[in-house]
């Protein structure tokens, strides 16, 4: 799992894996995670700039996104990765509202019984 485009508020999950992982996913972001704000999955589009190379090899991925790649909150990509980018430009929501979708997700992931579902062997 990434999230990759800024800072946000989480509203969508990405999500590339076979049909029977996608299943189980579908519950968990239906279930457990609309407090966080991660309302809808988009299929196939998991991948992103650094889980990708995973991806291409099977494993589920996953790819957080939200409010922040588009409109206001976009203006952190005009310092991101430069000596600006610092902890202050960060919007305090969205950073708690990604953190609890990324622990929900790993923990119930986690937790499981059988491992999710891949093209892996």
């Amino acid at each position: 799992m990434e999230s990759d485009i800024g800072n946000f508020d989480p509203t969508t999950l990405g999500f590339s894996g076979v049909p029977e992982a996608l299943k189980i996913i579908q519950a968990i972001v239906t279930d457990l995670m609309g407090e966080s704000g991660v309302n809808k999955i988009e299929e196939g589009k998991g991948a992103d700039t650094d889980n990708g190379p995973l991806c291409l090899q099977g494993v589920p991925c996953g790819s957080l996104s939200g409010t922040g790649d588009t409109g206001p909150q976009w203006y952190y990509f005009y310092f991101h990765h430069t000596n600006a980018d610092s902890i202050t430009h960060i919007n305090r929501e969205g950073l708690r509202r990604s953190a609890a979708a990324f622990g929900v997700l790993s923990y119930v992931l986690a937790d499981m019984e059988q491992r999710l579902p891949s093209q892996l062997a």
